[in-house]
């Protein structure tokens, strides 16, 4: 199986390839090095959520709440700056709703044995109507003067490079790094490979699954932070529209498999480089956004098909019902 994951990776990197030079043929500027860095910058903010999205992915599951999370406690940090708390402090109330919702929903799956699909798809609902009524007076929220960290997060540079690029390299590397070289990644690829099995020679899937939630939030709240910094505010209705499909894109499209157990950090790279492609493309040619719409829900179906043909579901996966 592993052997068919890099295959895939492999596969989708010369399509992302492919289509680039065709659209470097119909608009030649798409090709040039100020936009291929604006590409980069822009196709790495939603790389970040992909990553926490994938260790959860790995370990079987599925978080459909992930940007619900992420734009109620970045838009709370936001409203807290502005109404004269410290930039750290306010950060770190961010940080704890996040953990929060992370372990609500890991507690949901892993003890109530909720379907993941159900229970995130439901629990962003929650915290989505809970950050309106109680966190937030407004659905967008504009970041204020003194949030300098945060400005700095989303529009400042590093030795040349932007910060939300090393942001988000600096998270991939930690993510290639515990996936496959620690203890607790193994029992992450153990756990999706085969959860009964991981029960049974003593691991505690329950809290590893819990600690997966935990993760995607938080690591999707760094990435919110960088939004909020680069585009200078925080809109609610983010939740509602194609940012959760293209996180999955990103997951799914590079190899990091539905059935669990598979795909790592190169998976990331390589969805994110075709994804970032196409999109870059679909802009600079304008098409509509609509067909825009159209066509990522295309990508996202093709790579869920692509995903059960190379990894069929076994009769654990069809057992527990998750997906």
């Amino acid at each position: 199986m592993k052997q068919r994951a890099i295959k895939q990776e492999y596969i989708i990197l010369a399509t992302a390839i492919a289509i680039a030079a065709v659209f470097g043929v119909v608009v030649p500027n798409s090709l040039s090095f100020p936009n291929l860095v604006l590409l980069f910058k822009s196709v790495s903010v939603v790389a970040i959520y992909a990553i926490g999205m994938s260790v959860v992915v790995i370990g079987r599951g599925i978080d459909l709440s992930q940007v619900s999370t992420v734009a109620v406690a970045t838009a709370w940090v936001v409203s807290l700056i502005s109404a004269g708390v410290p930039t750290p402090v306010a950060i770190g109330f961010g940080l704890l709703f996040a953990v929060l919702a992370g372990v609500v929903n890991g507690i949901i799956v892993a003890y109530f044995e909720v379907p993941a699909v159900i229970a995130t798809l439901s629990s962003g609902l929650v915290v989505l109507g809970f950050g309106r009524y109680f966190l937030l007076e407004r659905s967008m929220v504009q970041l204020p003067g003194n949030a300098a960290f945060i400005s700095f997060l989303g529009q400042g540079y590093i030795v040349g490079i932007p910060v939300s690029v090393v942001v988000f390299l600096v998270l991939l590397a930690l993510f290639g790094f515990v996936a496959r070289t620690t203890v607790y990644g193994r029992y992450i690829y153990a756990i999706g490979d085969n959860p009964e099995a991981s029960r049974i020679t003593g691991l505690a899937v329950r809290p590893l699954i819990v600690s997966q939630y935990v993760l995607c939030a938080v690591i999707g709240y760094i990435g919110g932070l960088v939004v909020a910094g680069s585009v200078g505010t925080v809109n609610l209705s983010v939740a509602n529209g194609t940012m959760i499909f293209d996180v999955l894109t990103i997951v799914i499209v590079g190899g990091i498999s539905l059935v669990g157990g598979r795909g790592g950090a190169l998976s990331i790279v390589v969805g994110m480089t075709l994804i970032g492609v196409l999109i870059n493309g679909l802009i600079l040619l304008n098409v509509p956004s609509d067909i825009q719409s159209v066509v990522r829900g295309a990508v996202l179906l093709a790579a869920v098909a692509l995903d059960s043909i190379l990894n069929p579901r076994d009769e654990e996966t069809a057992r527990q019902g998750d997906l």
